[in-house]
């Protein structure tokens, strides 16, 4: 089929032209060969003719002009700089060649880098004061959007045109993470410029791949590139790293928000000062409309505009908690992946033809589950297609966030602690327990990631855990057995070290155990291992059903998102939670924060915290009932001083307190 070529747009850049196999067998009657004329490689030296003369005798190229075209212009004119820019400065990776003094783009440059370039330079919803521009864009989307890969292009581009000046700063959770995702592209880039009008190799700067640092040309330590970890003991450091950055142009792109600790966007303020030119990018996937992620992407007129799948693009309401101001929120949808619109995989990096195919087939008999929305559609699932344990609404019904208790006895302080092994975070979650309204609750307060030296031995790294928590405690006047561990696998040793060193008071856990005897909930008076198929799903239920008795309060924006990503499923008659392992396949993170708390949960029922629903209720029934008849025969004590302290009237006051004992 004959297919349309649309109008070119953009001035000097002309469509792809498609290959001509140069054995093709010469026809007197074909057209004229599309590659005919056309330089494929640099030096494209007929790019000097856009040079005006005083700056060709300063030694300019092409590029040069268009980097002080961006660096002067805005809007539009400011993203056909930097597209012109990108295409003189890394030719070998976006050309295929020139002709007729036009640049031929190959399939590497796309709709999509396209649409996310404007975003980057779009003036609408810039915030201007005086000389003073801050931008924060928010990128959400399907998997294989390239948000992460065209982020970091833009932050090198956008870092070159003024290094001296500059501070481009990108996060991720994770070393291992980073690297692969941000810095590894960033290392590319930087290593394989080409000035296109002189064909010779452009030194970016001083690549330090070690500390994932790109520094000026002149070494200059004050203003580079560079790639922090921010997540799984490396938050405070990276903190404390981020908080002494300044220079008049920076950029910040928070790379996998879902799962970025929110002490990073707290340190976001803090650039404003001495900042001239200020631009947030903050990329993820929708999970949670209440993770950090969703909070910087929610919409200025209300989620549910959000939730329109014909939407995908508005304006942000901004988070007042970082100080993060209003800006532009790009959505990118499956269903519109340029590859989905030419129903053939031109872009074989982005999203497959062949995965919306099948993703559509999959919502036609199973409905559109979040995996669905979130990884084909790049929206926020509605907490009726979800199969999750807890969703959004039921958090925020029961005032979970943000909220506190007023409490009428002494406070006693718990913590439990999560160990992370295998790259997962090790989270200490911590809380007061007392008694609220004649109920005995549970407030969260907060949570510390265990600073590990990542080169120590195994060994090493147990004492590290057990003695830091050991310290803590103390610290914090925690008693060994209001303090509780993740003894799985690992974490045997962990447990071991303060049981010796501190207290073998202290509650261990071992998740992949079967489910208990206990009550499976308060309206079911079945066992839970009748219920539950394993010990973590009764515990990750027993915190929602806590949740609902309205005795749990203060989740973390970190916990939320987690909470609500987790899925479960019938395994026969029995739930069953997802696998850690499936989870973090899935969503790339593991939920290190919620299993904290639902272990934390489980020291307070250990240590009698009772669920406030119809068994209890029940219970407290039956003793009101008690209570009662022994405050009615005390007041008659004339009875028992004729007894003389027995006989008769105790044998009474014993029949009617056994009467009672289990009326409803």
């Amino acid at each position: 089929m004959k297919r349309r070529r649309r109008k070119n747009p953009y001035g000097h850049i002309a469509p792809e032209i498609p290959q001509v196999s140069p054995n093709r067998p010469i026809d007197p009657n074909a057209p004229p060969d599309p590659l005919a004329g056309m330089i494929i490689k640099p030096p494209y030296s007929g790019l000097i003719n856009r040079v005006p003369i005083e700056r060709v005798k300063a030694g300019w190229t092409y590029r040069h002009v268009c980097m002080q075209s961006f660096y002067a212009s805005r809007g539009l004119e400011k993203y056909y700089a930097l597209q012109k820019v990108l295409l003189t400065t890394w030719p070998t990776k976006f050309l295929a060649g020139m002709k007729d003094d036009k640049f031929i783009v190959n399939a590497n440059w796309n709709p999509w880098l396209e649409r996310l370039l404007k975003g980057f330079c779009n003036e609408e919803y810039a915030i201007r004061t005086g000389d003073r521009v801050i931008r924060t864009i928010g990128l959400t989307g399907c998997a294989a959007a390239s948000k992460s890969h065209c982020t970091a292009l833009f932050a090198v581009a956008w870092w070159s045109i003024d290094p001296e000046n500059s501070i481009a700063v990108l996060t991720s959770t994770t070393k291992d993470m980073i690297r692969s995702r941000v810095w590894s592209v960033i290392r590319d880039y930087a290593t394989s410029a080409v000035d296109a009008q002189t064909g010779e190799p452009i030194e970016l700067g001083h690549l330090v791949d070690s500390q994932m640092k790109l520094y000026p040309p002149s070494k200059n330590a004050k203003n580079s590139i560079a790639a922090y970890a921010v997540a799984h003991g490396e938050t405070a450091k990276a903190v404390d790293n981020l908080k002494g950055l300044h220079a008049p142009r920076m950029l910040v792109v928070i790379d996998e928000a879902n799962s970025t600790p929110e002490a990073i966007f707290n340190v976001l303020p803090n650039y404003t000062k001495g900042c001239k030119d200020l631009t947030v990018i903050v990329v993820g996937n929708p999970v949670s409309r209440l993770d950090s992620h969703g909070r910087a992407l929610k919409p200025e007129a209300g989620w549910p505009l959000a939730m329109d799948e014909n939407v995908i693009e508005w304006r942000t309401e901004g988070c007042r908690d970082w100080e993060y101001p209003p800006g532009l929120a790009l959505r990118f949808d499956g269903r519109d992946s340029p590859n989905v619109q030419l129903k053939y995989n031109k872009h074989p990096y982005l999203y497959l033809y062949e995965d919306w195919l099948k993703a559509e087939k999959q919502r036609e008999e199973q409905g559109g589950n979040l995996a669905y929305w979130s990884m084909s559609r790049g929206m926020w699932a509605s907490d009726g297609g979800n199969n999750t344990i807890f969703s959004e609404q039921l958090l925020l019904r029961c005032d979970a966030i943000g909220t506190h208790f007023t409490f009428d006895s002494m406070r006693e302080q718990y913590c439990f602690c999560d160990l992370g092994f295998g790259g997962d975070g090790c989270i200490v979650q911590f809380a007061e327990v007392a008694e609220s309204n004649g109920r005995r609750c549970i407030q969260l307060t907060d949570w510390l990631d265990v600073p590990l030296d990542p080169s120590a031995s195994a060994q090493d790294v147990d004492y590290q855990i057990a003695r830091f928590l050991i310290t803590t405690c103390i610290t914090r006047k925690i008693k060994p057995d209001c303090c509780g561990i993740d003894a799985s696998g690992p974490g045997r040793g962990v447990a071991s070290i303060m049981s010796a060193e501190w207290s073998n008071k202290i509650h261990c856990t071992v998740w992949g155990q079967g489910a208990t005897d206990r009550p499976s909930a308060q309206n079911d008076g079945r066992p839970s291992k009748e219920v539950y198929a394993t010990f973590v799903t009764e515990m990750w239920f027993s915190v929602r059903e806590l949740l609902e008795a309205g005795q749990i309060r203060g989740f973390s924006h970190e916990a939320i998102s987690e909470f609500c990503a987790r899925n479960y499923e019938m395994r026969g008659r029995k739930f069953m939670a997802e696998p850690k392992s499936d989870m973090r396949l899935r969503l790339r993170y593991s939920p290190d924060h919620a299993d904290a708390i639902a272990g934390l949960c489980e020291v307070a029922r250990r240590m009698g915290l009772e669920v406030f629903g119809k068994i209890a209720q029940r219970e407290q029934k039956v003793w009101d009932q008690q209570t009662r008849v022994l405050d009615r025969f005390y007041e008659t004590d004339s009875a028992l001083v004729k007894a003389g302290g027995g006989g008769w009237a105790e044998q009474e006051l014993f029949e009617v307190i056994a009467s009672h004992a289990y009326m409803d």
